[in-house]
């Protein structure tokens, strides 16, 4: 009968809700195990900052988990599906991945700082080795602290409200003292106060190198303009020396051809005027022969 009474309290929106927020969920998980498997296979976890990303994107996965499996069946289901030792269970899960999520987002942002502003040290503080430990730290920490909280039954444990149709989840308990917020409240405060300074700072510097890149290629370009047209320039001058040595030498054989030909024509002129000079000569000589010859003759 109860049971008849939730089911018949679900409406067209719970469930375009509960399809909505659980393939968000699936979404997540299936994206961020894609990335995993990206991340294993093609061996980049010899950079720090891939070892980052791979312990934040499981801890991604494990939130994806907790949320499809624990938050959002209530929305259509009209109660809880799990009993208090599985909620305290994931509990464990989602306050881990919590807080992995803070940490390696904040570590995130600051190797992007270091790598950045300290470029030529980058490599010597920030190690694999040193991420690593610090990976293995933060799970070992959170893990057990999450644990020890378990077994002494801390108040209070984040579930579905009732109150709000299990539309959200939050704290059911009404306690003045809840260990999980005095213990997370620090951690997200500093992890806001990272990514607020870290990452406007980061910002700044990568639209300083880039104004710094754009500049150097202007000048690159600049000078090879100016090069490439004092070379034109050059080039221009040389063919146009060549155009003028070309010219000058035609004009020299034309004048040259042309003083030939005008000394082969008074050569020729000179020699006619001889010859007709020595006609007249031969022929005075013979009228002066002939004449001496007449008056010779009785």
């Amino acid at each position: 009968m109860s049971t008849s009474n939730s089911t018949s309290r679900v409406s067209f929106v719970d469930v375009i809700i509960f399809c909505g927020l659980e393939s968000l969920g699936i979404c997540a998980i299936l994206g961020n195990l894609a990335l995993i498997i990206v991340l294993l296979n093609n061996k980049y976890l010899h950079r720090a900052s891939f070892i980052l990303m791979l312990n934040l994107a499981i801890a991604d996965v494990i939130h994806g988990f907790v949320t499809t499996c624990h938050f959002y069946p209530p929305i259509l289901l009209k109660q809880m599906h799990i009993g208090e030792m599985a909620v305290r269970l994931f509990n464990i899960a989602d306050w881990t991945a919590w807080a992995i999520t803070l940490t390696h987002m904040s570590a995130i942002c600051l190797d992007r700082l270091i790598a950045i502003i300290l470029y030529g040290r980058y490599n010597v503080l920030v190690t694999v080795q040193r991420i690593k430990t610090f990976s293995i730290s933060c799970w070992a920490l959170f893990l057990s602290t999450n644990v020890t909280l378990f077994f002494l039954q801390a108040c209070c444990m984040i579930r579905p409200l009732e109150s709000l149709n299990y539309y959200s989840f939050g704290y059911a308990e009404n306690s003045n003292f809840n260990v999980y917020v005095l213990t997370y409240t620090p951690v997200e405060i500093l992890t806001i106060l990272i990514l607020s300074f870290s990452n406007p700072i980061t910002l700044v510097q990568l639209y300083r190198r880039h104004k710094r890149k754009i500049a150097l290629r202007q000048q690159g370009t600049t000078k090879s303009v100016s090069t490439s047209s004092s070379s034109l320039l050059k080039q221009q001058r040389s063919q146009w020396q060549r155009n003028v040595k070309k010219r000058d030498s035609n004009e020299q054989s034309k004048f040259f051809r042309a003083s030939t030909m005008l000394l082969e024509m008074s050569m020729k002129m000179g020699s006619k005027a001889i010859t007709n000079d020595v006609r007249e000569m031969a022929a005075r000589r013979s009228n002066r022969q002939q004449q001496r010859i007449l008056l010779q003759v009785p």
